[in-house]
């Protein structure tokens, strides 16, 4: 029965029942699973401070410097029911982060804006993790020096994916 639609209802049902109790938070996250099955489920997502779903970095990748100096670092992460995430910070190269975000995104659509990109002429590249991480730290320096607010645009990076390690140092292209 699991991952049907009288499954789903049933969840719905118990959540209902008591939205702020226990019961209610596991039928909450086991709607997440639902969800990652295709099964669609009225209940509202988990809050991030419900939320126990673990994310285990898979890949990041640098796109190439647009002609105004601006650039995408993305960390493509997955979490505990195999949905794919991704985390893309858009970034200046004289202003710093212009904007940070993590959203659901499928392989399907992650395919589509490779495909986007490379028509645009901004290619992107895999990267190790630690050069991410890197550029990502580059990005705040120029936030802190030019004033431009980072808001919560890093909360999610810093999060799942974090800094460079203590005296990383990119490699020399």
């Amino acid at each position: 029965m699991f991952g049907t639609r009288a499954a789903a209802d049933v969840l719905v049902d118990v959540h209902n029942a008591d939205p702020a109790g226990e019961r209610a938070a596991l039928a909450r996250e086991t709607a997440n699973a639902f969800r990652a099955r295709g099964v669609q489920v009225p209940i509202p997502e988990p809050t991030a401070a419900v939320s126990s779903a673990r994310f285990v970095l898979r890949d990041t990748w640098l796109g190439a410097p647009e002609r105004v100096g601006s650039r995408t670092v993305v960390a493509r992460l997955q979490d505990d029911y195999g949905v794919w995430h991704a985390i893309i910070v858009l970034w200046n190269d004289q202003a710093g982060v212009k904007e940070g975000f993590m959203r659901p995104l499928s392989r399907h659509e992650w395919d589509e804006r490779v495909q986007r990109m490379d028509d645009r002429g901004t290619p992107q590249v895999q990267c190790p993790p630690d050069y991410a991480r890197w550029e990502v730290a580059q990005a705040r320096a120029l936030n802190e020096a030019t004033g431009l607010a980072l808001e919560n645009f890093l909360d999610d990076w810093d999060a799942h994916v974090g800094p460079p390690p203590p005296g990383y140092e990119p490699p020399d292209p």
